[in-house]
C-alpha cells in the first residue's frame, strides 16, 4: 500500500521589500520565500503593527486597485466604467514585433512621470503600480543587473493604468496602454487576418508603430526593420479608426545620435513616414518621435513629446460615436461605449 504524499505546510511570513505580497503572490523578485534575504518567516511579523512618523496627507495618497498589477482587456473594462464624469479617457496601442522595446517604453515614462521629470506633466496615480515596478525593477540598480533590462510581455493582452494630469490645462487623462507580446505581432505578419483579433488596435485614441533605433544603425537589420513596421500598418489599415492619433515611434536613438549612419537612418525613416502618412485617411493626426527611453533624466529624450501626444484625447460626439469599445457581449459594449463618454 502507498503512502499518502506529504502535505507541505504553506510557510507563514512576510517580505519586507515594498510591493511585494510572498508568500500570498508571486515574490516581485521571481524568488521562493527561502531564497529571499528580504522574507521574514515566522507568525509574529504578521502581528508587527507599523506607526508613521509624519502625518499623511490624504491628499497625496495614491489609490490603487486591490492587487494593483497589470489589467486584463475586462478589467481595463470595468476601471474604464468607473472613470469619474467629465474625466478623459485615453487607450494607447503600442504595435511592435519582438525586443523593439515596448515595455521598456510604457516602464520609462511611469518612472518619469513618478519622478516628477516631466515639467508639464503631473502623476495622480496608476491602477497598476505593482505592474510598472515588476517592469521597471530589472532596469534599476536594486536588481543587482550588470545591464538594464525589462522582463518578457506574459502571453495574455495586458493593459498598464495611469492617471496623469496637464498642469497648463489643469486636465486629468486616464491613460491606459495596451501590452502585448511581439511575437503576437509577427504573427499578424504571417496571417494579416488576425489584425481584427487585437481589440486594443480597434478601440485606441493612439497607435504607435515601434522602430528600434539599435536595428537601423545594423545594415545588416535596417531594411527588415522598416519593412516590417511597413507591413504591420498594411495589415492593421483596415482596423485602426479614421479619428485617432498615430505615431512612429523611434526608440533606442542614443543608438543613432553621432553615428556614422545618421543621416542615412533619418532618410530611410523619413521614407517611411511618408508611406505611412499616404496610407491612412488625412483626418488622422500622424507625428514622428524619436525617444530614448532609458535617457530618463534627460530631457531631450523625446519622452515628454510623446506622452503630450498620447493626452490630446479628442471628445467630440463624433469620435465618440465611432469609438469601438473593448467588451465582448453586445450590452458590454453599450455600456463600455457609454463609459467612452465619462
Amino acid at each position: 500500500m502507498e503512502s499518502a504524499p506529504e502535505v507541505k505546510e504553506p510557510l507563514k511570513g512576510k517580505c519586507t521589500t515594498a510591493g511585494c505580497n510572498a508568500p500570498t503572490d508571486r515574490c516581485i523578485e521571481g524568488l521562493a520565500p527561502e531564497e529571499c534575504p528580504k522574507f521574514v518567516i515566522g507568525p509574529e511579523i504578521d502581528e508587527i503593527a507599523f506607526e508613521a512618523s509624519r502625518p499623511v496627507d490624504q491628499e497625496s495618497v495614491v489609490r490603487v486597485s486591490r492587487f494593483g498589477r497589470s489589467l486584463t482587456a475586462k478589467d481595463a473594462d470595468e476601471c474604464m466604467l468607473s472613470t469619474p464624469v467629465g474625466r478623459r479617457l485615453a487607450v494607447v496601442s503600442l504595435v511592435g514585433v519582438p525586443d523593439c522595446g515596448k515595455t521598456t517604453l510604457v516602464s520609462s515614462l511611469y518612472e518619469i512621470v513618478r519622478r516628477n521629470l516631466a515639467e508639464r506633466i503631473g502623476f495622480a496615480g496608476s491602477e497598476t503600480i505593482h505592474g510598472f515596478e515588476e517592469r521597471c525593477h530589472m532596469s534599476r540598480l536594486a536588481s543587482d543587473r550588470e545591464t538594464p533590462d525589462t522582463p518578457r510581455t506574459v502571453q495574455e493582452l495586458q493593459f498598464l493604468h495611469m492617471s496623469v494630469v496637464d498642469r497648463d490645462a489643469i486636465e486629468r487623462v486616464e491613460l491606459f496602454m495596451a501590452d502585448r507580446r511581439g511575437e503576437q505581432f509577427q504573427d499578424v505578419l504571417d496571417r494579416p487576418p488576425l489584425s481584427e483579433t487585437l481589440v486594443e488596435v480597434r478601440r485606441a485614441d493612439s497607435v504607435a508603430f515601434l522602430l528600434d533605433g539599435e536595428h537601423l544603425v545594423d545594415g545588416s537589420r535596417r531594411e527588415s526593420a522598416i519593412s516590417k513596421v511597413h507591413l504591420l500598418a498594411m495589415a492593421l489599415k483596415n482596423v485602426i479608426r479614421h479619428s485617432i492619433a498615430m505615431q512612429l515611434v523611434i526608440t533606442k536613438t542614443d543608438k543613432i545620435h553621432s553615428h556614422h549612419h545618421e543621416l542615412l537612418v533619418r532618410r530611410r525613416v523619413d521614407a517611411l513616414s511618408s508611406l505611412l502618412v499616404q496610407m491612412f485617411p488625412k483626418q488622422i493626426r500622424y507625428s514622428v518621435h524619436y525617444v530614448a527611453a532609458r535617457n530618463l533624466d534627460d530631457g531631450s529624450n523625446g519622452m515628454h513629446e510623446l506622452l503630450s501626444d498620447w493626452m490630446q484625447v479628442s471628445n467630440d460626439e463624433e469620435h465618440l460615436q465611432v469609438a469601438p469599445p473593448i467588451g465582448k457581449g453586445a450590452f458590454e459594449r453599450l455600456m463600455n461605449l457609454r463609459g467612452a463618454k465619462i
